[in-house]
């Protein structure tokens, strides 16, 4: 894990050197709202809940972007000690490789692929729960629909992170989840 984040901190330096030296780089603001839902070992914990989230970005290159972004999904879980809920706050950074096409005489449409890596926090509001915070990363897919300085975005991801049991004595686990979001690109340029 550590010769992951070291290896991504040089990629991510030497995108910044070169894209230092071609063009000033461009920043974007991304509001979004979306669904995440639970899928294998996270099904038989969590319910499927809604998303809502803002991410920073700063295109580096025209195909080259880095992205952070803070998400916040109000959810249930299927523990049977309370139904009071839980919130799943999740921060990462990334990157993202795109192209852009033009549709019409105003329209482009950037599909994109992308990786990252952060952290999750599970708060349960029942004190019966222990809260846990773990590693987390991404994988998504997905494309955004620009005319002028606003975008449409539809993105999907997959996050792998780690879950610990709220219990005493639970067990900690690998898990994974969908989220499949919509929101508002401002490129601000």
């Amino acid at each position: 894990m550590k010769r992951t984040f070291v290896f991504s901190a040089l990629f991510l330096a030497g995108a910044i050197a070169l894209a230092g030296q071609t063009r000033s780089p461009n920043p974007e603001l991304r509001p979004y709202a979306g669904v995440s839902l639970p899928i294998g070992n996270e099904a038989t914990f969590l319910k499927a809940g809604t998303l809502f989230g803002i991410q920073g970005a700063i295109e580096l290159l025209p195909t080259l972007t880095v992205v952070g972004s803070f998400g916040w999904s109000p959810g249930q879980d299927k523990y049977s000690v309370s139904d009071v809920g839980l919130d799943v706050l999740e921060s990462n950074a990334g990157l993202e490789v795109s192209t852009t096409k033009p549709f019409g005489d105003e329209w482009r449409i950037k599909p994109f692929i992308g990786i990252g890596a952060g952290v999750r926090t599970y708060r349960f509001h029942d004190v019966a729960l222990s809260d846990h915070t773990g590693a987390a990363g991404y994988g998504a897919l997905g494309t955004e629909f620009q005319v002028g300085i606003t975008a449409l975005r539809l993105e999907a991801r997959n996050n792998v992170f780690h879950y610990a049991s709220p219990f005493a004595g639970g067990i900690a686990r690998t898990a994974t989840d969908v989220e499949l979001s919509a929101g508002i690109a401002y490129h601000l340029r």
